[in-house]
Parts: structure tokens; sequence; C-alpha cells
């Protein structure tokens, strides 16, 4: 599906084409044919990173509001059961270690996969 600007753009080029078609095409003309067909592809693909990088950077906003969630959620969790355990859980020594452990993992891991993508530029370097 085109755009209204795509559109345009087309509209403009395919404008310059002849009225008559007795009119005889040349070497130029196919030329100037070709240098428009690749200024429109240009002009679609520029068009389309554009979007990209727009819907890129609103998922990154999503995404990282969902992380903070999942992890500030998880952590009172794991702050609620380290604080209550004697009173409620009666876990071993062993499990809360167990659970301290993959915590701390989970969350480095969300933090460093979020500024790899978000600071890192790499995801926008890719497009082609």
């Amino acid at each position: 599906m085109s755009s209204a600007y795509e559109d345009e753009i087309i509209s403009n080029l395919l404008n310059r084409l002849p009225d008559e078609p007795e009119d005889i095409v040349n070497v130029e003309d196919f030329k100037e044919a070709e240098k428009d067909e690749n200024e429109i592809h240009l002009k679609i693909l520029q068009n389309a990173k554009a979007r990209r990088y727009r819907f890129n950077t609103a998922l990154r906003i999503v995404l990282a509001f969902w992380s903070i969630l999942l992890v500030s959620t998880w952590m009172w969790k794991v702050g609620e059961i380290l604080v209550n355990n004697n009173e409620y859980y009666h876990l071993s020594d062993n499990v809360l270690i167990t659970l301290l452990t993959t915590t701390t993992i989970e969350v480095i891991a969300i933090v460093l996969i979020a500024m790899r993508d978000l600071f890192g530029g790499k995801s926008e370097e890719n497009i082609k």
C-alpha cells in the first residue's frame, strides 16, 4: 500500500513523460527514465526507513515500560519474601540464595539487553 507522499512523487515524475505517443524516444530519454525510476525507489526507501524508525522508537518505549514494570514487581515480591520469610514462607537458606541469585541475574540481563539496544545504535545501522 503506497502513501500519499509516494503517490505524489510518482505523479510528479510521470507528468514529465511526453504527451504524444508519436514522439521519438532516444537514448537520453531512456537514461532520464532510468534516473527517475531510481529516484522514485530512493524516495520510497527513505520513507520506509522513516516509518521503521518511528515504529522502533514507539516499540522501545513500550518495552522499556514493560521491563520497568516487570523488574519492579519482581523485586518487590522478592523483598516481601525475604522480609516475611520467617513468619509466613519458612524457606530454607538454599532456596533464598537461589532466589536472590536468579533475581540479580534477571535484573542485570534485562538492563544489559535494553541498554545495548537503546544506546548501541546498531539496530538502526542495519536498516538497508
